[in-house]
């Protein structure tokens, strides 16, 4: 089976489903069920990419899959989520003696801040067509400011084609994906345009880009 199969049944985002802010059994509902998963597929696709450990950003950790494979591969990790349930369960499934290998922030993309050319590899899984619309942009350049020259980035971005689309959400054409990567390399981009299911089990239409790319300076 092909890895572009199973795009759809790994959300990697604690804000995958949409979920209300402040319904706290919704939110662990979700959390069940993403810890009943492994790491995205999309993992599988890097790996050969990491030559070497170095420092990441996990943006939109949820339960932190790729803050766990990460670590245990050597790499420090800054883990980030809006939702400060998550971050307490990335704390529990990590070993003490992995604790000090994790940075833990809480906030909202848009107003994360870091020095720039911190990081040799930014995730940012089915997260960031949750940032405003008027603040992507601003959003975008901060977090590519902070890849170092030829680090990596990962994530998603999400087409107008699908479900959630119209609720909100940022979307970007295949053309403005270009515009937006034109100082990386690509090294895979797949365009996932079916109908799927959600963390929870609810079927919905995606349109959504899987991209790994390399920053060129």
């Amino acid at each position: 089976m092909s890895i572009a199969i199973l795009w759809h049944d790994w959300p990697m985002s604690t804000h995958s489903d949409t979920l209300p802010a402040h319904n706290e059994e919704t939110w662990n509902d979700y959390y069940a069920a993403s810890l009943k998963r492994g790491k995205h597929p999309l993992y599988q696709v890097l790996q050969p990419y990491l030559e070497k450990p170095g420092t990441a950003l996990e943006l939109g950790c949820g339960v932190g899959h790729g803050v766990l494979y990460l670590v245990s591969e050597g790499w420090k990790v800054v883990a980030a989520d809006i939702n400060e349930r998550a971050l307490e369960i990335v704390r529990s499934r990590l070993g003490e003696s992995n604790l000090s290998d994790v940075e833990f922030v809480l906030s909202s993309i848009e107003d994360l801040k870091f020095e720039p050319a911190r990081f040799d590899l930014v995730v940012a899984g089915y997260c960031l067509f949750f940032v405003p619309e008027n603040a992507f942009l601003t959003a975008w350049v901060n977090l590519c400011n902070g890849i170092k020259p030829k680090g990596l980035f990962m994530g998603q971005f999400m087409g107008p084609e699908d479900d959630w689309a119209d609720d909100g959400l940022t979307v970007q054409t295949s053309a403005q994906i270009d515009e937006l990567l034109a100082g990386f390399e690509i090294l895979h981009h797949d365009e996932e345009n079916k109908i799927g299911t959600t963390s929870i089990g609810k079927s919905k239409h995606w349109h959504i880009h899987h991209v790994i790319a390399r920053k060129l300076h």
